[in-house]
């Protein structure tokens, strides 16, 4: 299930894979849908993982983004997904957007790369995050 056209695109050509797309109103910088339409085409749906992919992430504070109805829908897949695993580079950590998606307690996995920090990896330990380095 996927509001955004490069994966789409991408998962299309795989045919063991049933893809869902959402639709909505296209917000060409980021090539996603958004919007009313959108958000109503992922009311009953379920999903087992979520990959959420995040403008700013700080353990206090969340994650965040800069885009309000990309936070909108964001809450909604979040609500729908058994299994939160937010995906950000290094540099997503400290940074705090204008909108909150969810809270750090909310993600269950976190995919990074090797520029995260010792302390910011043990503080999402602490706080049940498995950590996975890619």
């Amino acid at each position: 299930v996927t509001n955004d056209v490069g994966i789409m695109n991408e998962l299309a050509a795989r045919e063991t894979v049933q893809l869902v797309f959402l639709g909505g109103t296209l917000r060409r910088r980021n090539l996603s849908f958004y919007g009313t339409q959108t958000e109503r085409a992922l009311e009953g749906l379920h999903v087992d993982k979520l990959f959420l992919a995040a403008d700013g992430f700080d353990t206090d504070k969340g994650i965040t983004t800069h885009y309000e109805p990309e936070a909108l829908l964001n809450r909604l897949m979040c609500r729908a997904a058994r299994e939160v695993i937010v995906v950000a580079d290094s540099s997503k950590f400290g940074r705090v957007c204008l909108h909150r998606i969810l809270d750090t307690s909310g993600v269950a996995k976190l995919v990074t790369d090797t520029g995260i920090s010792a302390a910011t990896r043990d503080e999402l330990g602490r706080r049940g995050v498995e950590v996975i380095v890619a």
